[in-house]
């Protein structure tokens, strides 16, 4: 069987990876995932003339064939406006590749993905839609579409999922549309991150990581840690990631003079990211974003560290669980309480232990292994087809 995936996310040629195709982010995870389950698989993606060397992902899979597509035209309101035409000069290749599948996949948000959305049923594809919004918080007009077109149109061929989770369905209005998880990790991964010797009195290390946006909280940090400096002498604050308001949150730390508590990890790629996660006894998580399921802090988990989060998407269901805590909420933009809250794990380190074992257990739940056997299991059953595993996953 042939898998088309129609995505925006942005790939690259890169002379280091032994498929000659690299990313960044966990989108090569999923997609190699994915594949695993197909004959072949086809990327339909734009692709840079520039290569991003450091944080980048190679694909390694040969059973997956990149179609370069041309970078969308500007961005914003420019894109929007060009679009169209950017969509006539690339729909050759959209019409020949929908029709050499036997399966599509479309992650949305996102325009490319939802070109594919509505392709393939004119074609009679089957399609499976993936929804890696905030699918609890649909504000703009794009997002009541998809959710529009979801409560409309999933069943039979088409299968939707929403990336989140909860006990009530994504819907009343329409009982086909299913959650699903999401992951970045293999289960012999997980098994390898050994649970570790917390030792406060050396160094007390929280850790943050993310695209560096206000919205994702790291600002709420930066004034939490301001907070208790002089009340934690040995707390050590460790940042990564990149994004437009990285500047603002320097200028944040030069304000409360905590240059000495504060580090500036910069963009990581995968195997950095662990070892800063490894390292780190609090994983800090203060978002007001629009989450769909935050793999940054079912990483963090399988490091076998607490989080602190707040009450945004499927976070609750992940580190609130009836009887296995691997965390702790506070409120939406409330510096006052992470700073709490960093207080109350550093004064009780036999809870820090008890949520750091349970946030591993918990975490090993959510592998990629599990999250295609789940997609592949649900689509089974909707078309009453046989997709399965045929190759193992390797990262």
């Amino acid at each position: 069987m042939t898998l088309a995936v129609f995505s925006h996310k942005l790939c690259w040629h890169s002379e280091h990876s032994p498929t000659g195709w690299a990313t960044d982010g966990g989108f090569v995870f999923h997609i190699q995932s994915l594949a695993s389950a197909y004959n072949q698989t086809i990327l339909l993606v734009p692709v840079s003339k520039m290569g991003k060397s450091k944080g980048e992902v190679w694909f390694t899979d040969n059973t997956i064939k990149v179609v370069p597509l041309l970078e969308p035209f500007g961005s914003g309101i420019v894109r929007k406006l060009l679009f169209p035409v950017w969509f006539l000069l690339q729909l050759p290749k959209f019409i020949y590749y929908t029709n050499k599948a036997d399966v599509v996949h479309t992650p949305i948000p996102g325009d490319i993905g939802t070109i594919g959305m509505l392709l393939a049923p004119l074609f009679g594809k089957k399609i499976f839609i993936r929804y890696c919004g905030n699918w609890k918080a649909l504000k703009t007009l794009p997002e009541k579409f998809w959710a529009w077109y979801g409560e409309k149109f999933a069943g039979k061929s088409i299968a939707y999922f929403c990336t989140g989770g909860d006990a009530a369905p994504p819907s009343k209005k329409n009982a086909a549309l299913q959650w699903i998880f999401s992951s970045s990790m293999i289960a012999s991964e997980i098994e390898s991150f050994k649970q570790k010797a917390f030792d406060f009195n050396r160094e007390y290390k929280l850790v943050m990581g993310g695209r560096l946006t206000k919205e994702k909280g790291f600002g709420i940090l930066i004034d939490a840690v301001a907070l208790i400096a002089n009340k934690i002498p040995h707390v050590k604050v460790y940042i990564f990631g990149d994004g437009p308001d990285r500047e603002l949150f320097e200028a944040q730390v030069i304000k409360y003079s905590l240059q000495d508590k504060v580090q500036y990890l910069g963009k990581l790629n995968a195997s950095q990211v662990h070892q800063a996660l490894n390292d780190a006894d609090v994983f800090c998580f203060p978002t007001y974003s629009s989450e769909g399921f935050p793999k940054a802090v079912i990483e963090a988990m399988a490091h076998g560290i607490p989080v602190i989060s707040t009450e945004v998407s499927v976070i609750p269901v992940l580190i609130n669980e009836p009887n296995r805590p691997a965390g702790v909420l506070i409120d939406k933009k409330s510096p006052e309480q992470l700073a709490e809250k960093i207080a109350f794990y550093y004064n009780n380190p036999q809870v820090h232990k008890t949520h750091a074992d349970n946030a591993k257990l918990i975490a090993a739940v959510y592998t990629l292994e599990k999250w295609v056997d789940t997609i592949n299991e649900k689509l089974n059953a909707q078309w009453n087809t046989k997709i399965c595993r045929i190759r193992n996953i390797v990262k």
